[in-house]
């Protein structure tokens, strides 16, 4: 696999019955150049990291993120969907206690096979609409 491409909602979502978004769905094909349709990950590990105010791509490598989902390959078929392109993941993920303190989040998916180089989506961003999360009201 030399691709992800991560696809989010515009804006988080509410996961629960309490007032308030809590968190993100997203989808996440993996592409190989070879391949005409997306690939099942059948090896390594997928990670969603979101991280506070807006990362420009590459800049996920360095930065600090808020928080990380981490799903070993062997938990992959749970979230499978087969679409017309081919494998797909849909993930619906709350991020718990770590709520975003400020009024954006940039969310970057990340495959770490069990060789080579890690592969990284584009840095996909969103805006927390509202009062934030925790009743922060620290804008950037």
């Amino acid at each position: 696999m030399d691709e992800l491409n991560l696809v989010t909602m515009p804006v988080p979502v509410n996961l629960e019955s309490l007032p308030g978004v809590d968190g993100i769905v997203i989808k996440i094909y993996a592409a190989n150049a070879r391949r005409p349709r997306t690939q099942p990950i059948v090896s390594g590990v997928l990670e969603v990291l979101m991280y506070e105010g807006l990362v420009r791509g590459g800049a996920e490598e360095t930065n600090r993120y808020r928080h990380q989902w981490t799903f070993p390959a062997e938990e992959l078929p749970a979230f499978a969907t087969a679409t017309t392109i081919g494998t797909g993941y849909s993930f619906r993920l709350a991020w718990g206690k770590d709520a975003p303190r400020i009024d954006k989040i940039t969310v970057v998916a990340r495959y770490q096979p069990p060789q080579g180089p890690t592969v990284y989506s584009s840095p996909s961003y969103l805006a927390i609409p509202g009062p934030l999360p925790g009743g922060s009201t620290n804008q950037r």
